[in-house]
């Protein structure tokens, strides 16, 4: 009988902290959505193949084919300069061969991140910090892949490497401008955001003189190959006014020269300068 009274007791606590958890991972986030509303979003842009929509409490691609410019679009309430922090939930669900996907990406202005037309240059105008997916388009269909991108106006750069992640398993994600010039994407496999997986965190050069972001968007590339799709959901998304800064994982926390100056070697911190 006390082994039945303390199960249920461990079942009603575990039942009602849950939703506590859920509503102090933003305590403190100058902007928080749970994507219980999506009128708060606005639909950008035009698509003929695919889902992308907010509905069920989640952000969610239904099989959307990339190279198509419609995306889902938020303006933010406090613009974003050189010091924020993004997390949100991420996880792909689907099966498709090859895929891709703009997951999450600040801007200056409302334009396509990348290109304003589907499949054709030029580059929007505007400067942009983003967090894309993608996988080879031979040889099978792993790794799938987290990968960044920074744009100054029209001057686009990737960042120095890639992070291999799972279908089916949640991730934890974490965006920073930690500086003027420096970015870090982090990713985790548990939702303190204590335990990175492998090539997390992945530090970044940005222009220095991209400046502030007043929009969050989220959909497919324009460049990429039409044949492309993904299946996924996005959640819990929150942002800070302020960073945790962390070191670069990967042989002796450098990726390349370029972060040898603001990563310590020695314990993989971050230095400002």
């Amino acid at each position: 009988m006390q082994l039945i009274q303390k199960f249920f007791l461990s079942l009603f606590l575990l039942l009602f902290t849950l939703p506590a958890l859920g509503q102090n991972q933003c305590a403190n986030a100058i902007f928080s959505d749970d994507f219980s509303n999506p009128s708060l979003w606005t639909y950008l842009g035009s698509h003929t193949n695919g889902v992308l929509d907010i509905s069920g409490g989640t952000l969610n691609f239904k099989s959307y084919e990339n190279r198509q410019n419609y995306r889902l679009v938020r303006n933010l309430a406090l613009p974003l300069f050189n010091q924020w922090r993004i997390e949100w939930e991420f996880m792909e669900t689907g099966n498709e061969e090859r895929i891709g996907a703009m997951l999450m990406a600040v801007t200056s202005g409302s334009d396509h991140p990348r290109w304003a037309t589907a499949g054709s240059p030029p580059e929007t105008n505007q400067d942009m910090i983003g967090v894309f997916v993608d996988n080879p388009l031979t040889g099978g269909a792993n790794p799938h892949r987290f990968f960044v991108s920074s744009k100054q106006g029209t001057n686009h750069q990737y960042g120095p490497s890639t992070i291999d992640y799972s279908v089916g398993v949640q991730y934890y994600m974490r965006l920073q401008r930690i500086a003027q010039d420096k970015a870090i994407l982090s990713v985790y496999s548990d939702p303190a955001r204590t335990n990175h997986i492998p090539g997390s965190p992945l530090c970044f050069d940005i222009d220095k003189n991209i400046g502030e972001f007043f929009f969050l968007q989220t959909g497919v590339s324009t460049l990429a190959c039409a044949c492309r799709y993904i299946t996924a959901t996005q959640d819990n998304l929150c942002i800070f006014g302020n960073n945790t800064p962390e070191g670069c994982l990967s042989e002796g926390c450098q990726i390349n020269a370029a972060i040898t100056r603001y990563v310590n070697s020695v314990d993989c911190s971050v230095t400002f300068t």
